[in-house]
């Protein structure tokens, strides 16, 4: 977002879509209808199921930091999942490439950018505020009670903004149903380029001029290329944001199992102690944070992979899609099933709905009765 902000010339060229006919590559290409449906739907079904979870953990955010961070990695997760479900089936259904919607969709991969690194960093907090509870409490107590769970929230936070403010936003591409740096992929052989003005010439005298884009098959489709004559400079930059994503996942699919490894070393050497002072209900909050946490790895995994292997079709891309819907929508299926509290929480919410809902009825039945 750094070019918008502070270097609009850049942008300018970046973002350029003059010249391009994005009819050239007909709708047929740029639409999976069958994947874009299912996802909508399954955004229709995670969406219902989060609010009674969070529900359940605002009641007994005073019991555990680790609800207050559960409260705010669902607040991430339910901001992030309309972008691979509603917003990825609704873009591909109508065939759309950064050229056709510039604006939605660069606001739409601001937001990604945000909500996926924000998502991740409290994913591994999480992961580490419930190994050191378990194995160590006296180290937890130290690092999140007392209010101090908010300096890690903060910290997700300013994560989230450096990759939204430093780098180049996510950009919907329906020609590969993902998410790429490069918003100008897979387009056809000539774009109009706008050329930096020679030094004393006013920006009406901006030049103008044709020059030849690579095309899908001769570039890569990930952005580490960017289309035109001297544009080396920005390619580049998509070369840096692909190496800083890379390294993103890969602390994540590699942090995750190393954190959750040496906790099981704990437990192997304190395991009398452990399970004497460990209450069923943290540990089964332990399991689902860690269930939770093998879903990012393996979407961070695939997405990796897919980054930078671009040329192995579309079924990885599609792998990858859906385990990152499952990233952000199965959590409240995971703790509906196997947090007690949450499961009794959301039985006491409904009943009490059900019986707001008897009342009016039985007022309105009665009004009808006396007219």
């Amino acid at each position: 977002m750094e070019y918008i902000l502070w270097n609009r010339k850049e942008f300018d060229i970046i973002y350029n879509c003059t010249g391009i006919n994005v009819d050239d590559i007909p709708i047929e290409k740029r639409r999976y209808p069958i994947a874009a449906i299912i996802c909508i739907l399954l955004g229709f079904i995670y969406y219902p199921i989060y609010f009674p979870c969070i529900y359940s953990f605002w009641k007994n955010r005073n019991k555990n930091p680790c609800y207050k961070l559960l409260i705010y990695l669902s607040i991430l997760d339910i901001g992030i999942l309309w972008l691979p479900t509603f917003s990825a089936g609704i873009f591909s259904l109508n065939g759309v490439v950064y050229c056709t919607s510039p604006i939605s969709t660069y606001i739409v991969g601001c937001a990604c950018l945000f909500l996926w690194a924000a998502e991740c960093c409290a994913d591994m907090i999480l992961g580490i505020n419930r190994c050191l509870e378990m194995a160590f409490p006296n180290i937890s107590n130290i690092l999140f009670y007392n209010n101090r769970v908010y300096i890690w929230i903060i910290f997700c936070n300013l994560y989230g903004l450096y990759w939204l403010i430093f780098i180049h936003p996510y950009i919907f591409n329906g020609l590969t149903f993902e998410y790429l740096f490069d918003p100008l992929i897979g387009y056809k052989d000539f774009r109009m380029e706008l050329v930096t003005p020679r030094p004393g010439l006013g920006e009406s005298q901006k030049i103008t001029q044709l020059r030849p884009a690579l095309t899908l098959q001769d570039r890569d489709c990930r952005g580490l290329g960017f289309a035109g004559v001297g544009m080396s400079g920005f390619g580049a930059g998509f070369k840096e944001d692909l190496r800083k994503f890379t390294i993103h996942n890969t602390i994540l699919a590699v942090g995750s199992p190393i954190i959750y490894s040496i906790f099981s070393l704990c437990v192997f050497f304190k395991a009398r102690e452990l399970i004497d002072n460990v209450s069923k209900e943290e540990k089964m909050v332990f399991i689902q944070v860690f269930i939770i946490s093998m879903f990012n790895t393996s979407s961070a995994f695939a997405y990796a992979y897919n980054m930078n292997h671009p040329d192995h079709g579309i079924f990885p891309l599609m792998v990858a899609h859906f385990a990152w819907i499952q990233i952000h929508g199965f959590p409240p299926v995971i703790y509906l099933t196997l947090n007690k509290t949450v499961r009794t929480d959301t039985k006491i919410l409904f009943g009490k709905f059900f019986s707001l809902f008897k009342t009016n009825q039985n007022k309105v039945s009665s009004m009808v009765g006396h007219t």
